[in-house]
């Protein structure tokens, strides 16, 4: 049970990582990336601190 939580902790880990890195690299496929996977309810995956961010910065703008 343990080394189950380890391995869901370590993939979220990438994940974030990965999501933090798209955003950086390549913005506009960070942004579809998210769009599919809100549509799909995949919402394990998305990178929400980057997401509530952007987000945020539209109020800001607006």
């Amino acid at each position: 049970m343990l080394s189950m939580i380890g391995y869901f902790l370590g993939k979220l880990k990438l994940i974030k990582s990965r999501g933090f890195m798209l955003i950086q690299t390549d913005y506009a496929g960070w942004l579809n990336e998210t769009i599919t996977l809100l549509k799909q309810k995949n919402f394990a995956q998305v990178d929400w601190e980057n997401l509530i961010e952007e987000i945020e910065s539209l109020v800001v703008l607006g």
